[in-house]
């Protein structure tokens, strides 16, 4: 589902609400990005793998590609030519903090650390011992928060079934903003939209197949 189809859906379902001035595509937009970020946090299901090449003898690495990462589910490392996924790296008993001044190198690391993983730094991954070996890989899988959409066709980084949540809690959010002006008609459109986010979340955590239903394709698959 393309960024510009989840805006129209959006603007189809809230039509009643195109009289007020703070109801436009602008707004829109944004309210699409930030939810598409808050399902990953809450869901924690996508999933990307993020490669590091090495260079030599060098203790940390840092990357902007890092920022975006809400939890590593593990690292790897692939020694240089290697076709294989690598060896399972595990956490180095107390992090950081705990590596011995005395450097260690090896070309078969057996434990990573993290640096600055939960502020405002840019983060920094190493491995004990360092790796001695350019062209080597660092591979971090983990779960990430999806960039911005912008282009109209762009995509959500979830499958159409997640991308229909997605456009569906906007319009229910922008209903509950002006619910006031219209309680009884509001709310029964909010309910409704509730009921189709929770039955379609409910099968995206148990990655379970839904029934043909409204905008959602039978088979469900929120990996990419």
């Amino acid at each position: 589902m393309t960024f510009k189809e989840m805006q129209n859906f959006v603007l189809d379902e809230i039509k009643e609400l195109n009289q007020y001035p703070d109801v436009h595509r602008t707004r829109i937009k944004y309210l699409l990005n930030l939810t598409h970020k808050e399902l990953a946090q809450e869901t924690m299901i996508l999933e990307k793998s993020i490669t590091k090449t090495t260079v030599a003898d060098t203790l940390e690495y840092t990357d902007t590609a890092f920022d975006n990462i809400l939890q590593i589910i593990r690292v790897r490392y692939k020694q240089p030519l290697s076709s294989e996924n690598g060896y399972l790296l595990k956490p180095y008993p107390g992090g950081f903090s705990s590596i011995t001044r005395d450097r260690s190198f090896s070309t078969r690391p057996s434990w990573y650390w993290v640096r600055n993983p939960h502020n405002n730094s840019t983060m920094a991954i190493g491995t004990w011992p360092i790796i001695s070996e350019d062209s080597g890989s660092i591979v971090i899988d983990c779960n990430y928060i999806p960039a911005d959409m912008s282009a109209d066709s762009d995509k959500s980084d979830f499958k159409a079934t997640a991308a229909g949540i997605i456009w569906r809690r906007v319009a229910r959010d922008l209903y509950k903003e002006y619910l006031d002006k219209n309680p009884r008609v509001y709310s029964v459109k909010i309910q409704i939209l509730e009921n189709d986010i929770q039955r379609v979340l409910a099968a995206l955590l148990n990655n379970t197949v839904l029934d043909n239903y409204d905008q959602f394709p039978q088979t469900l698959n929120v990996y990419i």
